[in-house]
């Protein structure tokens, strides 16, 4: 994406409620935390998602709630992201798969929407 001239967000991969909290520490400032989980589709509606939080300690809390929530609504969590929070500006969401025919194309629909 760096050679069209778009950045991405730094993405930190992590599996535990330590690590994402390791990860926060590192990155430092507000984060973004984002629960992984199979079949966990829509995030923010199932309390996968969790922004402006700082620190270790914080974070740490966060994380294991949402494990805590989301193993009660049936997923399994494995993992997370944890992201600097960023300044406004735009967000734009595509879906791409690998068709063994046609190669990468486009899924679902690309969305382009103004934050706030």
């Amino acid at each position: 994406m760096d050679c069209y001239g778009i950045s991405l967000v730094e993405t930190r991969q992590v599996t535990s409620p330590a690590e994402a909290a390791q990860a926060a520490s590192d990155l430092g400032g507000k984060i973004a935390l984002k629960a992984l989980a199979p079949g966990l589709v829509h995030k923010t509606e199932a309390g996968g998602v969790r922004l402006g939080l700082s620190g270790f300690a914080e974070t740490q809390f966060a994380a294991q709630q949402m494990l805590d929530q989301l193993e009660s609504d049936g997923f399994h969590a494995s993992g997370f992201l944890v992201q600097p929070m960023i300044p406004e500006g735009l967000e734009m969401l595509v879906g791409v798969t690998h068709d063994p025919v046609f190669g990468p194309i486009q899924i679902g629909r690309a969305s382009c929407r103004e934050r706030v």
